[in-house]
C-alpha cells in the first residue's frame, strides 16, 4: 500500500560555512525534544525539499529522498494532482525552511520567477516569513525608504554612506506573516527565527543577489574575523532589479492570531486560518487544542509542526507528528482529521491553477494584510 503521508528526517541542516549567522533557537526550542545530534549553531533547517541541493530524506526503511519518491511513477497519482503533473511534472515548486538569525542576514534581492534574462538553469523566487520567535526590538528590512533615488542606491551600495540608512526597518512580533515578492530588497534582522516557504521553478536553481553584508568578514571556518574575507556581492545585478517606486516598496505585515499582541496560546480552542502570502501558495494555520476536520486539499502539501503535536488521520491511516517534525501529505488524501495538542502547525501547498496569475513584484499588487509597516 502506498502511504498518504511520509515523515522526513528532522536533521536536514545547512553547513555553518553556508549560514554563518545561525543561532540556537532551532535546536533549543523548535527541535529540542527530538533525539538529534545538533551542531553548535543552525542557520537553516530544510523541512520540505525536493531539491538536489539539500533534499528531504524520507524517515522510512527505504531512506529515499523526497524527489525520488515523487519520481516513482507508481506514486504519481497518489502524491500529485493531475493539474500539478501537467504544470510541473513529478516535481514541486515548494520549498519550506526554518531560518534562525543570530545576526542580520545579508541584504538580498531575487529576480522574477520567470525572468527571461537568467540562464536556462536558473530562476527567481518569491518568499514569505512567519515569525516563530522574536527577541525584543527585532525586525526585518523590507524595501527602500520613500524618496530614495537611484544615485543614492548606487552611493550606498558602493559605501559612500550606510546602506541601512536607505532600508525600511519593520519591527515584528511572534505570529507576523510577511510576504517577500521578487525584486524587493530584503533581509531578516538579528534575533528572529522564522518559517520560510518559497515558490520557485522546479528543477531550476533559484538566484539570490547579495547587495550588502554589513561589512562582515569570515575566516575559513565560517566565523566572523577581521582578518577574514567578505562574502561575494552582486551589486550591479541587484541594483538593476530594484524598483524605486514607493508603491513597490510598501511592506504589508499581518498577524496570524486573533489576539492583538500576537502571542501564541496553546491552550486555546483549536482554530484554523488560511493565508496566501504568495499568490500561488496557501498556508493553513492550525493553533490550539482540539479536533478538526479539513476539506480535501487535493494538492501535495507540506505538514510542519512548530509547537506541540498533532495526530493525523487520512484514508484510514494514522500518523503522529511531533514538535520539530515535518512531512508531506499526498494530494489524494481524503477525510483529513487532525487531533491537536497544544499545537501550532502549518499545512502548506501550491496550486498550479493560480501559478500563472502570479504578479511578479508589480507595484500595484493587492495588499496581503491589514497592518502597513511604519
Amino acid at each position: 500500500m502506498i502511504p498518504h503521508f511520509v515523515k522526513f528526517r528532522s536533521d536536514n541542516f545547512t553547513d555553518h560555512k553556508r549560514t554563518p549567522w545561525g543561532g540556537t533557537s532551532i535546536a533549543r526550542h523548535i527541535k529540542a525534544n527530538l533525539d538529534l545530534n545538533f551542531p553548535p549553531t543552525i542557520g537553516e533547517s530544510w523541512e520540505f525539499s525536493a531539491t538536489k541541493e539539500l533534499p528531504s530524506i524520507c524517515d522510512a526503511a527505504d531512506n529515499r529522498t523526497f524527489a525520488e519518491l515523487l519520481a516513482d511513477k507508481n506514486n504519481a497519482c497518489y502524491w500529485l494532482s493531475s493539474a500539478h503533473r501537467q504544470a510541473w511534472g513529478q516535481k514541486t515548486p515548494l520549498l519550506v525552511k526554518y531560518i534562525d538569525a543570530k545576526r542580520n542576514l545579508s541584504v538580498q534581492i531575487h529576480p522574477d520567477i520567470d525572468d527571461r534574462s537568467l540562464p536556462v538553469a536558473c530562476c527567481g523566487k518569491w518568499e514569505a516569513w512567519l515569525v516563530l520567535r522574536c527577541e525584543p526590538n527585532a525586525g526585518v528590512y523590507l524595501g527602500i525608504k520613500p524618496g530614495t533615488t537611484r544615485q543614492q542606491l548606487y552611493d550606498a551600495a558602493n559605501n559612500a554612506h550606510r546602506f541601512e540608512d536607505i532600508l525600511q526597518f519593520c519591527p515584528v512580533k511572534c505570529g507576523d506573516l510577511i510576504s517577500v515578492p521578487p525584486r524587493i530588497v530584503h533581509a531578516l534582522g538579528a534575533g528572529l527565527c522564522v518559517l520560510e516557504p518559497q515558490v520557485l521553478t522546479p528543477g531550476k536553481c533559484p538566484i539570490s543577489l547579495r547587495i550588502y553584508d554589513w561589512h562582515h568578514r569570515y575566516d575559513d571556518s565560517g566565523d566572523l574575523s577581521p582578518h577574514g574575507l567578505p562574502r561575494q556581492l552582486h551589486v550591479d545585478e541587484a541594483l538593476a532589479l530594484i524598483d524605486t517606486d514607493p508603491r513597490a516598496n510598501r511592506p504589508i505585515i499581518y498577524n496570524v492570531f486573533d489576539n492583538t499582541p500576537g502571542a501564541f496560546n496553546p491552550n486555546a480552542p483549536v482554530s484554523v486560518r488560511r493565508h496566501n502570502p504568495i499568490p500561488s501558495l496557501t498556508m493553513i494555520e492550525i493553533t490550539g487544542s482540539g479536533d478538526i476536520h479539513l476539506d480535501d486539499i487535493g494538492e501535495l502539501a507540506a505538514v510542519v509542526v512548530t509547537h506541540g503535536a498533532i495526530d493525523l488521520h487520512t484514508n484510514s491511516e494514522d500518523y503522529s507528528i511531533n514538535q520539530g517534525e515535518s512531512g508531506a501529505l499526498a494530494a489524494n488524501s481524503k477525510n483529513i482529521c487532525i487531533k491537536c495538542k497544544n499545537t501550532w502547525a502549518q499545512i502548506i501547498y501550491c496550486s498550479p491553477r493560480s501559478h500563472g496569475d502570479i504578479d511578479h513584484g508589480s507595484p500595484n499588487r493587492p495588499p496581503l494584510g491589514d497592518r502597513p509597516c511604519p
